[in-house]
């Protein structure tokens, strides 16, 4: 069990600062930000302020390359969500050579 409060608003755990709202500092961006801001799941109206989660609502749309078009849940208005994907790729463990014995108790020695 988790020492750290959660956000009021994501549910995230709040680590460090605690905004006066009980807020993580993604959600205080998000909420008191004017200009663009950017966020790993939420989004926001730019007229009326609204934040939805993209995963847990009908915006699951808005999670590809580029963004695409969303209205807002609260008031109505048409926007534009820019989304930006990253990958990360996670290789196996390197294969140990191990010598092979030649039957004589001598290693065998590839280069030969």
């Amino acid at each position: 069990m988790s020492s750290f409060p959660k956000c009021s608003n994501c549910g995230g755990l709040i680590i460090g600062h605690i905004w006066p709202n009980r807020s993580c500092y993604d959600c205080h961006e998000l909420e008191t930000e004017d200009g663009e801001v950017t966020n790993h799941e939420r989004i926001r109206c730019p007229k009326c302020g609204h934040q939805e989660d993209v995963f847990e609502s009908e915006k699951y749309h808005l999670a590809k390359e580029d963004g695409g078009e969303t209205s807002c849940g609260e008031c109505g208005h048409d926007y534009f969500v820019n989304c930006y994907i990253t990958y990360t790729f996670t290789s196996p463990e390197r294969i140990q050579d191990v010598p092979a014995a030649s039957g004589k108790g001598e290693p065998c020695d590839a280069r030969r």
